[in-house]
């Protein structure tokens, strides 16, 4: 069957505004049929993990599967594991890194913008992919356009190129979906399809991902650039009108929050 579901999402377990049961409520009222749990590991340990686990099983159902993983801070970068089922004590991040992969968990490099696109060569050889469109930074109508410039010269092969939410509270909807087709609804044929490639990206009508690099490059790359134009243009002049104290009216903020 062909579904479509959300990454990088955080609740309450760490700072996320809502409880777990009212984001798989809000992500049903988008239709979505999985949902990737990236929590901090840094504000959980074993425990807490588990509970979150245990949780995110009992709320599964045969509309919507909810899968475990983590968002890890490597140095001044964060990477998030899809599908960990297991907390480990690792404080290594390289050996952490390691053992998530042995288990056929994804490691993937979270909006590597935020550090200019650099990181360290034995972090670099561990990954899967990079997020090459996370909404909660890059706008909710394509990916960003430097994270497209680095994808496509610094492309390796079979890397995934992953859409995000980064979802923290209601506003981060709706945002880029990930589609794929799987036969029954179960953790590991999600996270298989997602390995192999075997995935579409998009808001509405899915494309493959290696296509924002090829025939689409130019389109998002310059859409994106003139979009992410216009939302520093409305921070920087509701910086300088709250400087003079004036305030924008809350729906105009509501409303940029939730269409950029």
């Amino acid at each position: 069957m062909d579904i479509y579901g959300y990454s990088h999402i955080h609740t309450r377990y760490t700072d996320g505004d809502l409880s777990l049961l009212e984001v798989k409520k809000l992500m049903l009222d988008y239709g979505a049929s999985f949902m990737l749990i990236t929590e901090h590991r840094e504000h959980l340990n074993a425990t807490t993990f588990k509970q979150l686990a245990v949780e995110c099983h009992q709320l599964s159902d045969d509309d919507i599967l909810i899968i475990t993983g983590l968002e890890v801070a490597a140095g001044n970068n964060h990477i998030l594991i899809l599908g960990a089922e297991q907390f480990y004590e690792e404080n290594d991040i390289v050996d952490l890194l390691t053992r998530y992969k042995a288990d056929g968990c994804p490691i993937i490099w979270a909006h590597p913008h935020r550090n200019k696109y650099k990181i360290e060569d034995n972090l670099l050889s561990l990954l899967d992919g990079i997020e090459i469109w996370n909404s909660a930074y890059d706008t909710k109508y394509c990916p960003r356009y430097s994270s497209l410039q680095y994808a496509r010269y610094n492309f390796k092969k079979d890397w995934l190129l992953l859409p995000a939410l980064d979802f923290h509270r209601q506003s981060h909807l709706p945002g880029p979906k990930i589609f794929l087709s799987v036969e029954k609804l179960r953790t590991e044929e999600v996270i298989r399809q997602i390995k192999l490639g075997q995935y579409k990206i998009g808001k509405k009508e899915g494309v493959n991902s290696k296509d924002c690099l090829t025939k689409r490059y130019y389109f998002y790359f310059y859409l994106s650039l003139l979009i992410l134009m216009m939302f520093k243009f409305f921070k920087t002049t509701d910086s300088f009108l709250s400087a003079l104290h004036i305030k924008v009216p809350v729906k105009i903020k509501n409303y940029l929050r939730r269409y950029i």
